[in-house]
């Protein structure tokens, strides 16, 4: 699991991940005031997918499982969702990218 950390108080940012295997992931977040929350895009080799809403999980893109080799938890030491525009800044979040055997191990402890 890499946690990524420069993610910074900046409403639009755009960062990129490369995988073991060598496929570069582009991810997108925006944090919208209004909703009080935070919203990624990602795009790499055979998905393009908008408008997640980023809530704490052990992976917000399980539901495209079949598709991608890789996945995004999203943790917090509170149990509640990043709200505030500093929340990845300032650690009270933490935004990780899972390769696929840690998603392996995310997918077994949910299921049970």
């Amino acid at each position: 699991m890499r946690i990524i950390s420069s993610i910074t108080e900046n409403p639009f940012q755009t960062f990129y991940f490369y995988t073991e295997e060598g496929e570069e992931i582009k991810f997108s977040l925006r944090f919208l005031p209004t909703q009080k929350s935070w919203i990624l895009n990602v795009v790499c080799d055979n998905m393009k997918v908008d408008g997640i809403k980023v809530c704490r999980s052990g992976n917000i893109l399980d539901k495209f499982h079949n598709i991608i080799n890789f996945g995004v938890a999203i943790l917090t030491e509170s149990g509640e969702d990043p709200f505030q525009i500093t929340d990845f800044a300032d650690g009270t979040a933490q935004f990780c990218v899972l390769n696929r055997d840690e998603l392996k191990e995310v997918t077994g402890a949910l299921d049970g």
